[in-house]
């Protein structure tokens, strides 16, 4: 067992590959670890690479579903790696696709590591594992690092404001932008200190601290929370509201709040720090109900000169309402960064490189890429979708380059899905003003605010103002129909999907219909 575990170790050294060992070996089996995640974005977890060595074991394991049974049942295989499990003897037949299970002989593994090091290991994997299984697109999480572009501007502002609200639509990639932002801040030595009067058991507190507000927790927990995720222990609280940092460099301990553990914190040893608020909205219905207690304490921390600390809310509908309110603590001290959807280049090079990183090469990409665009507005989760219907698609076809008619015969499949989840943000409106502007402007490319004011009066008869007008299309930006022209001060639509299913609904039942049907909502809620 030894001797085959040098062996197998020695393959990856000489092949320059970095490799973690298990936490305990086994009789019968040499396992190592490699990250692929730089190489297949899809891969998270390191892969386990099993080297079943003892021969009389893999005589035993007479097919794929065999080794599959006792390698789970033998070795503490993390549930989610990716598994490549070596044999004296094996072939492709062997393999099981659209698992996490790769079997290959002991020969060919070595002429892949002779030949390509660790990218003989993806191509491995790519081969045997199945495209869609290792396809990176999953619109139903937040985008990893490896899968987040553009965003560049954004993250300017954020990492340079003091205090920042960001606004933007649903599943329009705010959590992914926070997270990034998070990951960027973290690895700056300079949001790093230690923590501990004792060198020998000293380690690292970060002044960056990332909280998701739509966990269900109570609104007070907020504080206990934030110095949790910035790295405070349990062995630094003593008696639940007790903490050693009354006193630094002293043993004594001083009865205190959650609040007050953080305040004394961030105004002390620990200034300059960063917190980063998720999801805000049901966090600020709840705390609007008691006073604001914690956006005041939130303000009080941001104005505080001893902390400097710097706050960044995201959030929906409810924190763009309440940034307008005068009640609201950071009123008028904050700067909006509103997170639209992908711009044109983003979207492309969200389908280009994890596509190249699969082996499937374009016909032409930038056309690919524009029918894409144009079909989701650039909204990240439609993106992904379509991207991963691709994906799909030329497995089962089996070929390994994309045309922009392939793209379109896949639109076409998915079109009604798409129009389907585009429609849905739209039929939640429950502004009846934002939905007239939006059946008004379908033939509208630039959709200004003034010329809007003027056609509601001019065509609907009513006397809106310029404040009750915008804050329609902002309604209009937050639901995912309108995007805003960056630096034009002015909107289109998301998709072009959307826009004609309007223009047909007019088509249909005629504008003058629809527009008294909604002028009369409108009368009826003033």
């Amino acid at each position: 067992m030894h001797d085959r575990l040098t062996q197998l170790e020695h393959q990856f050294v000489q092949a320059g590959i970095p490799y973690e060992l298990p936490l305990t070996n086994h009789q019968h089996a040499a396992v190592v670890y490699v990250s692929m995640a730089e190489y297949v974005r899809a891969l998270e977890d390191p892969v386990a690479i099993v080297d079943l060595c003892d021969p009389a074991i893999s005589a035993e394991l007479t097919n794929a579903e065999a080794v599959v049974r006792y390698v789970s049942a033998n070795l503490r295989i993390g549930h989610r790696a990716v598994t490549v499990v070596v044999q004296p003897a094996s072939t492709s037949s062997d393999s099981l696709p659209g698992t996490r299970w790769c079997l290959v002989g002991q020969k060919e593994l070595a002429s892949l590591l002779d030949s390509a090091g660790i990218l003989g290991i993806k191509q491995l994997l790519t081969a045997r594992l199945g495209l869609s299984f290792l396809s990176p697109y999953d619109s139903r999480r937040s985008a990893r690092s490896r899968m987040f572009f553009g965003r560049r501007n954004e993250i300017n502002d954020l990492c340079s404001e003091r205090i920042a609200i960001v606004v933007g639509p649903k599943r329009g990639g705010k959590t992914s932008l926070a997270k990034r932002v998070t990951s960027l801040l973290k690895d700056d030595p300079e949001f790093r200190s230690t923590i501990g009067a004792d060198p020998s058991r000293e380690r690292y507190l970060s002044r960056v601290a990332y909280v998701d507000l739509a966990e269900p927790v109570s609104i007070e927990s907020v504080w206990r929370r934030v110095w949790q995720e910035m790295g405070v222990e349990q062995r630094d609280t003593v008696g639940g509201m007790l903490h050693r940092f009354a006193k630094p460099g002293s043993k004594a301990t001083t009865s205190r709040t959650d609040w007050e553990v953080l305040h004394a914190l961030l105004t002390s040893q620990y200034k300059k720090a960063v917190l980063l608020f998720d999801e805000c909205d049901d966090a600020i219905a709840a705390d609007e109900k008691l006073g604001f207690p914690v956006f005041q304490k939130l303000r009080s921390l941001a104005d505080n000169d001893n902390s400097n600390t710097r706050i960044l809310l995201f959030g929906y509908d409810k924190l763009y309402r309440a940034s307008r309110s005068t009640a609201f603590p950071l009123f008028g001290r904050f700067h909006e960064v509103r997170v639209a959807n992908l711009d044109h280049p983003s979207v492309q090079a969200l389908i280009a490189e994890p596509f190249h990183e699969l082996g499937i090469e374009f016909a032409d990409i930038s056309e690919c890429a524009k029918r894409i665009y144009t079909a989701t507005g650039g909204m990240p989760n439609l993106v992904q979708d379509v991207c991963r219907d691709l994906v799909a698609w030329l497995e089962k076809v089996n070929v390994r380059t994309l045309s922009s008619h392939n793209v379109d015969e896949v639109l076409h499949v998915q079109r009604r899905s798409l129009l389907r989840q585009i429609y849905l943000a739209f039929q939640e409106l429950d502004d009846s003003v934002a939905r007239l502007v939006a059946y008004l402007s379908v033939d509208t490319e630039e959709i200004r605010m003034i010329p809007t004011l003027n056609r509601l009066h001019a065509e609907c008869g009513l006397e809106l103002t310029d404040r009750r007008v915008r804050a329609a299309l902002d309604y209009l930006f937050l639901h995912n129909v309108f995007h805003e022209v960056e630096q034009d001060h002015s909107y289109t639509f998301a998709s072009s999907l959307l826009r004609h299913r309007l223009r047909g609904e007019i088509q249909e039942a005629g504008f003058g219909k629809i527009r008294d049907s909604l002028i009369g909502q409108i009368k009826e809620s003033r």
